[in-house]
């Protein structure tokens, strides 16, 4: 069955992401995520990543 919405591609290509990962032999996926894009890191946190880092920035 083919994913249909926008999570469901989302997540799919999120899980290729993590094989191929995994196939390399690496121990860890990295993202970047803009702070205010909630849909992306519910997403994210929904699929088991945690915050690793984060930048705070002011326009002055």
């Amino acid at each position: 069955m083919q994913p249909s919405g926008r999570k469901e591609q989302a997540t799919a290509i999120l899980r290729a992401a993590e094989a191929l990962t995994a196939r390399e032999g690496w121990t860890a996926l990295g993202l970047n995520v803009f702070g205010g894009n909630e849909a992306a890191i519910a997403l994210y946190r929904a699929n088991g990543y945690q915050v690793a880092a984060m930048a705070l920035r002011k326009t002055v």
